[in-house]
């Protein structure tokens, strides 16, 4: 058994690290190669408690994109309602529902950027009220459903963004869903982590 010691890179200008893989190759006395390779997810020291808390804001609407309005939602700003000019970072999510159905599909603004993605899972995978800074960031790296476009999305669901400011992230919890042709709300409830 061989042990080998890695220390995870950190400092300005080194990318903020999820997940690593690591792979071991072999060869045998008759030059037969194998390989074996392994994930280990890779979280920041959450040693101080108050390091990575989470703010809570229930009872939270936002509008279908196919009401007429061009919709989107700023998480740490609390700004609401129509906004069709809101600057980045602030425009953290939009409803991307096209042709006649409202599917409640949301997309991040601020992919392209800032390597916003998201994660769709559920109260079966996931506890939102008893969530962690580890069990988001868990969650978030395990996920097989990841990228720039949540699933259709119903009452109960529940999504992970991942935010700009790394590593930081808001969990989202839908509550209501209101409207399949021409108009449409959703209610929700939403938690982000900050330092």
């Amino acid at each position: 058994i061989r042990t080998i010691n890695y220390t995870v890179p950190t400092g300005p200008g080194i990318q903020v690290y999820t997940t690593i893989q690591i792979c071991a190759y072999a060869t045998d006395n008759k030059g037969k190669v194998a390989k074996a390779c392994f994930k280990i997810n890779v979280i920041p020291d959450v040693n101080d408690p108050t390091l990575y808390e989470f703010t809570s804001y229930p009872d939270n609407t936002i509008y279908s994109i196919l009401t007429g309005h061009d919709y989107t939602f700023d998480l740490i700003g609390r700004t609401t309602g129509d906004n069709q000019t809101m600057p980045l970072p602030n425009m953290y999510l939009r409803e991307a529902s096209t042709g006649v159905n409202i599917t409640w599909q949301f997309t991040s603004p601020i992919q392209a950027a800032l390597d916003s993605t998201l994660v769709t899972t559920n109260d079966t995978r996931f506890n939102y009220e008893d969530l962690t800074y580890e069990t988001t960031w868990q969650a978030y790296v395990t996920s097989n459903r990841i990228g720039r476009k949540t699933d259709p999305l119903s009452p109960g669901d529940i999504f992970i963004l991942k935010l700009p400011t790394l590593p930081h992230f808001a969990v989202f919890k839908v509550v209501t869903t209101e409207g399949v042709t021409g108009c449409g709300c959703m209610t929700f409830d939403y938690k982000y982590s900050h330092q």
